[in-house]
């Protein structure tokens, strides 16, 4: 297999902009996905639990174990 060779200059003022400028962007998705793991939030969650309701994200594991046991 041939070895791709590169000429991208990381020492270069431009590309370390951008670099930082694309490491800032994937912070902030990072904590948006944080978000949306814990449901929402704590306050959303603690509103569903209040209600009698669990969230989306355990009522799939809640059927995923569900049907990992029926299939035994």
């Amino acid at each position: 297999m041939p070895v791709l060779k590169s000429t991208l200059d990381t020492t270069d003022e431009t590309y370390r902009d951008n670099r930082r400028v694309q490491l800032e962007a994937l912070a902030a998705l990072e904590q948006q996905l944080d978000l949306v793991r814990a449901g929402g939030g704590e306050r959303y969650a603690r509103r569903h639990h209040e209600r009698g309701r669990l969230l989306v994200r355990e009522r799939l594991e809640l059927l995923l174990a569900w049907l990992a046991g029926a299939g035994s």
